[in-house]
């Protein structure tokens, strides 16, 4: 049986003809009673601030017996998407079948909005797009990186992106592919890419893979004048921060929290080989990994799979 794409609109205000300035897109996956939590109050957080912008929520492969489907979604997209398990590189495919606005936020439901957002990159009209953060260069895998895009792309392409990502100095990696990015950017990389070339993904180092190749992509099309709005990810805010922490952070405009253990942990061996963080941030983050690890990885469950 082929899939079939499943799209459900919540009291939806703004016709086909009149689209909103600004959107939002949340990519969702719920395989727990506590990530579940996480998508109702990164949408809570949005409606907070953001009480008439569309919102569109692209659920990648949820767990239907933990996902909770009785709250109210005023003004809201639902997509059940069918290419499970594609993650990031999903607000872009159906940003781009489905425009809903010129401009998008694109979230992870593990992060909470305590602020707007600047007005320049929303109604300004030589913005095309920005990431939320960015991270540095010393935790690529090049080799990975590089085969991953020859996987996605026919060789011209792929021969042309590799040169890019072979130079260092012209971009530099999207944390979790988020970004505000305009629908006609998203257009222009579409005809000069395909995106959904991009579908290929097969697992999660793959999905890493993905923040390094999109950056290139980007930057090979336009270079913002800043690398990210709110900078380094590891400056930003203590990694490791979980859902029941993040009330310590109200004062930030942003929060990100942490979903997933496997990440923490090679994010945590990178980062004391390279000196990152301090003994402190190490020590509170190996402190919170734990008992991630045994909430939201069943015994006999591949580590490397757990989302």
């Amino acid at each position: 049986m082929s899939a079939c794409l499943l799209m459900i609109y919540f009291r939806i205000r703004t016709s086909k003809k009149e689209k909103m300035s600004l959107g939002f897109i949340i990519l969702r996956h719920v395989n727990s009673a506590r990530t579940d939590l996480y998508w109702q109050e990164c949408h809570d957080s949005i409606r907070r601030l953001y009480p008439e912008e569309t919102i569109m929520i692209i659920d990648d492969n949820s767990n239907e017996e933990f996902l909770t489907t009785t709250k109210d979604l005023d003004n809201t997209i639902l997509i059940r998407s069918e290419f499970p398990g594609r993650a990031e590189i999903l607000p872009y495919y159906y940003f781009l079948k489905n425009k809903m606005c010129e401009t998008a936020i694109f979230l992870h439901d593990s992060v909470f909005l305590r602020s707007r957002f600047p007005d320049e990159y929303i109604t300004s009209p030589d913005f095309r797009y920005i990431p939320l953060w960015h991270f540095h260069h010393d935790f690529t895998d090049p080799e990975g990186e590089r085969n991953f895009l020859y996987h996605c792309f026919d060789k011209e392409r792929a021969d042309f992106l590799a040169k890019m990502h072979a130079d260092r100095e012209t971009w530099i990696p999207c944390f979790g592919v988020m970004t505000i990015i305009t629908h006609d950017f998203l257009t222009k990389i579409d005809e000069h890419y395909d995106i959904a070339r991009l579908m290929k993904i097969r697992n999660r180092k793959d999905r890493e893979h993905l923040e390094r190749i999109m950056a290139c992509i980007f930057a090979s099309l336009h270079r913002p004048t800043q690398p990210s709005l709110f900078g380094d990810i590891l400056s930003f805010m203590p990694w490791g921060v979980t859902f029941e922490e993040r009330h310590a952070y109200e004062h930030l405009p942003i929060i990100n929290a942490l979903t997933n253990a496997t990440s923490l942990l090679l994010s945590e061996k990178k980062c004391v080989h390279k000196n990152w963080l301090s003994h402190h941030r190490r020590m509170v983050a190996i402190e919170c990994i734990f008992p991630v690890i045994v909430m939201t990885i069943p015994i006999g469950m591949d580590p490397n799979s757990a989302r």
